[in-house]
């Protein structure tokens, strides 16, 4: 059954159209309390030769009906069987917005110590770099009201959801488990990536700091460079073109 539900078809999510043309793959892994469609737009700004995919976390979307997952070393272990047959012979990127910087990340380390497979790049965005402790109250188990008012104040969970009970009452445990899968993270020591990193931020972020991103640059063994726009936490949003012609470039 466990196989069934976690084929690498309902892991990823292809959004573009290009296949053979395609110089590169990228993939994408979205915030905690998102879902693979995050990046859906930006099939728009991205170059064609860029082959987007995103990953679909289990109690969203397409994997409604699976349980979360609350321990992130089951969950990139899951990842990384799933993006395996992926892997062939175009060279890939990885992005992780938020959440999905520290998924990135953990996937590249996995993915490199079990099976010698590197990306190309990866871009870490809107995320502490890794080693950095938690310096603010843990979201997963706030009361409900303050759960609410937290998400309310990152600004990347729609109003029609908060402001629905019945709704939140379903995607609630969900978005908790997302949070909860960061904020017990607990990084274990390792050499730096073979493989540059990107950190890339929003001017107007009030949860993670240019300090804190500027602290990726000793996870990578190769190369580094940062990158801020205007807007806050979810500057991918309102940045969307600047961004995506960030990452053509780098990419391209």
């Amino acid at each position: 059954m466990n196989k069934k539900l976690h084929t690498p078809a309902k892991c990823f999510v292809k959004f573009s159209k290009c296949d053979n043309d395609s110089l590169i793959k990228l993939f994408c892994f979205h915030h905690a309390g998102g879902a693979a469609s995050i990046f859906r737009p930006w099939i728009k700004d991205l170059p064609e030769k860029i082959e987007l995919y995103s990953l679909q976390l289990p109690g969203r979307q397409n994997r409604i009906n699976e349980p979360p997952h609350k321990d992130l070393s089951k969950l990139i272990k899951e990842t990384s069987e799933a993006i395996l047959p992926y892997l062939d012979h175009k060279p890939f990127a990885f992005f992780g917005h938020s959440m999905g910087a520290l998924l990135c990340y953990e996937l590249t380390r996995y993915l490199y110590n079990h099976y010698n497979l590197l990306p190309e790049k990866i871009f870490v965005s809107a995320f502490r770099a890794p080693h950095l402790p938690l310096n603010k109250v843990k979201v997963h188990n706030l009361l409900q009201k303050d759960f609410l008012e937290e998400l309310r104040v990152l600004n990347g969970t729609p109003d029609e959801l908060l402001n629905n009970i019945e709704l939140m009452n379903i995607f609630g445990p969900t978005i908790r488990a997302d949070f909860q899968v960061c904020e017990t993270y607990i990084y274990k020591v390792d050499k730096p990536l073979r493989c540059p990193i990107i950190a890339c931020g929003g001017l107007d972020d009030k949860q993670v700091s240019l300090n804190e991103l500027r602290h990726w640059e000793q996870h990578s063994g190769s190369n580094f460079k940062i990158h801020m726009f205007n807007g806050d936490h979810f500057y991918i949003k309102s940045m969307q073109k600047q961004l995506l012609d960030l990452i053509g470039a780098e990419l391209l």
